[in-house]
């Protein structure tokens, strides 16, 4: 299971991140530059999932870039280390979490797969109640690969357990990143489309939920 916009509500840890951050530089954060900054940070972690990129570009323009843009005196390594610390106390869940995870556990063997940042997401899972669920939590930073590469999904069958390709189902909201990640890697996928939005990707999932309760009776939970 991917963890951001999947399990973990990232858009709202990342609203309060944001909020803090420019607020301890004295910077009040408007639509425009919040616009700015997603818009930005969106298109460095695609950059990054396609392999155009190391990580570590991500973390050293996207503040930068941003305070450029709009001509603010601030330093951005400085505001990408307190966003990150800031980032990694947001535990926001998604509707029904715990609820179908309760159910989940009950049936499946569960495993997270992320791209996240390996401290930030760690202390997520721990302080978001989610890490009792998991079998084990697989994030780029610790694996040596990202999503969607199969050098990260190998790593991740290598260390389940008795694992079959035909028994697992990669489920997350990425269509570049979880669906065509598990496509490569030669297992069913499920895209978890919270915001309903049109498929304009050429990768096409085997299924398809609105809700984790949603994904509970798909998998007969």
């Amino acid at each position: 299971m991917d963890l951001d916009r999947t399990l973990l509500d990232f858009d709202a840890s990342e609203a309060n991140g944001l909020t803090h951050c420019f607020a301890e530089i004295g910077v009040p954060l408007t639509e425009e530059i919040r616009n700015f900054y997603i818009a930005r940070n969106h298109a460095l972690w695609g950059a990054f999932e396609k392999g155009e990129i190391p990580r570590d570009e991500i973390f050293a323009h996207r503040f930068h870039d941003t305070f450029l843009h709009f001509g603010i005196d601030a330093d951005g390594d400085a505001m990408e280390v307190a966003y990150r610390k800031a980032l990694s106390t947001g535990a926001d869940l998604m509707p029904y979490a715990i609820e179908a995870m309760d159910r989940l556990v009950t049936k499946y063997d569960l495993y997270a797969a992320t791209n996240g940042v390996g401290s930030t997401q760690v202390r997520r899972v721990q302080d978001s109640g989610l890490k009792p669920y998991f079998k084990d939590v697989f994030i780029s930073e610790e694996v040596g690969a990202q999503k969607p590469e199969l050098a990260f999904f190998n790593h991740c069958f290598s260390h389940i357990p008795n694992f079959v390709k035909e028994d697992a189902l990669m489920i997350g909201d990425s269509l570049p990143s979880d669906i065509q990640g598990g496509i490569l890697a030669g297992i069913d996928t499920c895209w978890f489309n919270f915001h309903k939005e049109e498929n304009k990707t050429p990768y096409q999932p085997t299924y398809e939920v609105c809700g984790l309760l949603e994904l509970c009776e798909l998998l007969d939970v």
